[in-house]
């Protein structure tokens, strides 16, 4: 099923089903340099929404017939970090920092960022403005996050960054116009590699890459 590559381009991490119809699944990864799959067929099969990758370490979020989880996989072990209080998607994690998006606080016209930090053990949901709808954040080289809300507009969705440290949102501007003279109204995927910014603009049923 789908598929995600590290930073280092080392991994590439999947989801494979065992459910047999039932949405039932197990995350494996594949060593790129090594040619060596590995299953981690030691984690209760779960519905598994969203995952990520860094270069150490893979965390995800899945659904049992108790709750709904954030796990993360680490030298083989496996941890279950939080239970989430509604659905929700991992985008990214970074050293310490894991960030996804969901209905968190449970209002189905909305959607919430969540920001989890590994060595505090601390769960965050954030919102620039109450019932607007945050999706797809990514944690970028200096810790800040960018995401995409219609909290300035509720028409189209604006890049976003956040300082999770200050608590402070502010429209994302590039000092390269071109993704601004293409002004689109929402954005099919982002990615910081190597403190580069790749996203994805779609308008007008027609996406472009910048």
């Amino acid at each position: 099923w789908a598929s995600d590559v590290s930073r280092d381009l080392r991994r590439l991490v999947f989801t494979r089903d065992i459910g047999k119809g039932r949405e039932l699944q197990h995350i494996g990864e594949i060593d790129l340099l090594n040619d060596k799959v590995k299953i981690y067929d030691n984690i209760e099969p779960m519905r598994i929404f969203s995952f990520a990758v860094d270069e150490e370490k893979i965390v995800f979020t899945g659904a049992t017939m108790k709750d709904i989880g954030l796990y993360m996989i680490k030298r083989d072990t496996v941890e279950k970090l939080a239970v989430m209080p509604a659905f929700a998607s991992v985008n990214d994690v970074r050293e310490d920092l894991i960030v996804g998006s969901g209905v968190l606080m449970k209002n189905p016209k909305s959607s919430e960022l969540f920001i989890y930090n590994i060595s505090t053990n601390n769960l965050e949901i954030l919102t620039p403005k109450e019932g607007s709808v945050n999706r797809t954040p990514i944690i970028l080289s200096d810790r800040k996050i960018l995401f995409q809300s219609n909290y300035q507009d509720p028409d189209r969705m604006r890049l976003v960054e956040l300082d999770p440290e200050a608590r402070l949102f502010r429209e994302k501007i590039f000092d390269n116009k071109d993704l601004e003279r293409y002004d689109p109204v929402e954005y099919i995927f982002m990615r910081d590699f190597n403190d580069k910014i790749l996203v994805i603009g779609k308008r007008e049923g027609r996406s472009r890459i910048f």
